[in-house]
């Protein structure tokens, strides 16, 4: 409801499928070769998927460690999409802190709370938002003790580079470190739970999801392609020179890990395309799937 940015995505390639064109319709380097080139376009979109219970949520915890680290704990798993990666850097940028200053555990199954559901950058929006929450929350206590420490507002503490000091008087820093013994003897607790919820568009006053509705869910991402492809006609051998990738993901927390994730992608779907082979008369198990 938000945005939709399917036509941005389509329209960012026009000039490359222009250029694809161009290279379809030049003259190959041998002119009676059996290769031929063509170009494909395409667009899709996915949704962070919620639970037919219409509520997505994930707990997390976020902690002030004796040394002065923030350990935090998270029950998602890291499969590959770069979880780790986020989770600290979410922590870190909440709570000003060096990334090496934070101790992350994932799915530990006895400390973590369970997620709901590990899926790809679902990790990002729904566990990191938990971690977001918890981080909010020890930041707030953090600023309350420092300003207590340094007898100013809390309004006026800033949280850098692991040391706390007020906007005022910049010179005066407290290490994280040193905060941890005014934590208990003010009887404050230095372990912090954090959630994020997200529920459908469509959810009714009751709590109960409308199963008709058209938004099942709170978050959509937009990508388009355009592929140059070689194709022998003789032999069926395929070439896949150039694709070109212009998606809508947000906000990319980590650019790197999301460009892996759509070069992963475009090589899943390439497989898909050009390697698998699924006939619903005849493929029964693993062994006859080629």
């Amino acid at each position: 409801e938000e945005s939709v940015g399917a036509q941005a995505t389509l329209e960012s390639l026009q000039e490359r499928y222009d250029e694809a064109l161009a290279w379809a319709g030049s003259t190959p380097a041998e002119p009676l070769t059996s290769w031929r080139r063509g170009v494909g376009v395409a667009c899709s979109w996915r949704n962070t998927a919620v639970p037919r219970e219409g509520v997505s949520h994930a707990l997390a915890s976020a902690e002030l460690l004796e040394d002065g680290r923030v350990g935090v704990i998270s029950g998602v798993i890291e499969e590959g999409q770069g979880a780790a990666t986020i989770m600290t850097q979410i922590a870190a940028q909440e709570l000003g802190v060096p990334i090496e200053s934070v101790v992350l555990t994932l799915g530990d199954t006895l400390l973590a709370p369970y997620p709901y559901v590990t899926s790809g950058s679902r990790s990002a929006t729904v566990a990191g938002g938990a971690v977001q929450d918890a981080c909010r929350r020890l930041k707030e206590a953090l600023k309350i003790v420092a300003s207590q420490v340094l007898e100013e507002n809390p309004e006026s503490i800033i949280l850098q580079d692991g040391y706390a000091f007020s906007s005022r008087f910049p010179q005066e820093k407290l290490s994280f470190r040193s905060l941890t013994p005014y934590f208990r003897e003010k009887k404050m607790v230095l372990k912090y739970e954090g959630a994020f919820v997200g529920r459908r568009k469509d959810d009714s006053s009751d709590g109960k999801p409308d199963e008709t509705a058209d938004t099942p869910n709170f978050l959509f991402m937009y990508t388009a392609q355009v592929s140059q492809v070689e194709v022998n006609v003789l032999t069926g051998q395929v070439k896949v020179p150039k694709i070109v990738i212009s998606s809508d993901v947000g906000t990319a927390i980590n650019p790197k890990s999301v460009e892996g994730q759509l070069e992963g992608g475009v090589a899943f779907g390439m497989g898909f395309a050009l390697k698998e082979r699924f006939d619903p008369n005849s493929t029964r198990t693993l062994k006859s799937y080629n």
